[in-house]
């Protein structure tokens, strides 16, 4: 029954509230809301066949640790946010995620982790930034040149924060200079 406003609300306890909603835009629209009964709720959705016992709704839960699960079924298609009209970002089902602009990390001690133990990262600490790989090797592999833009002035090539090689830029000559013999 709705009230005058064309809202309706419905209370069941942990009982699943099954919405079929059918109109020339939706014919095949349905969706259910439950209250598990342990602190979980779930909203399933389904605008492909209004099947939703298939493997093709999606569902957002809100988790009893207060977690927001979105999620697709095998056969669902990607994730998308899109505040106003413009995809901000995607994440596919292969688990890639594809953004619509840059990655902002909005604090100086944050750092943009990669690999499944955090085998590198990429920071800035609000004075110098760092590429720090914990394991293997880093190799630079370009199609063109790679220019080393430094206004110190000074390259250093460094083991385990040993000086080993410098070239320093010296007023009008450079010098290539051995650390440790």
């Amino acid at each position: 029954r709705l009230d005058k406003d064309r809202k309706a609300t419905f209370t069941v306890g942990t009982t699943a509230i099954g919405l079929e909603v059918n109109g020339s835009n939706s014919s095949y629209t349905a969706a259910s809301i439950l209250n598990t009964g342990s602190g979980d709720a779930i909203l399933w959705m389904d605008a492909s066949n209004g099947d939703l016992s298939g493997a093709d709704y999606a569902s957002i839960r809100q988790t009893n640790g207060l977690s927001l699960l979105l999620k697709t079924e095998s056969s669902g298609g990607a994730i998308i946010f899109q505040p106003a009209a413009d995809t901000a970002l995607t994440l596919a089902t292969d688990k890639s995620a594809t953004f619509a602009g840059s990655v902002h990390l909005d604090n100086d001690s944050a750092q943009l982790q990669l690999g499944d133990d955090n085998d590198m990262q990429v920071y800035h600490n609000g004075a110098h930034g760092t590429i720090n790989v914990v394991t293997g090797n880093l190799t630079l592999d370009v199609a063109g040149d790679i220019a080393l833009d430094a206004d110190g002035g000074d390259i250093k090539f460094q083991d385990a924060g040993t000086d080993i090689f410098s070239i320093i830029n010296n007023s009008t000559d450079v010098q290539l200079i051995t650390g440790v013999q």
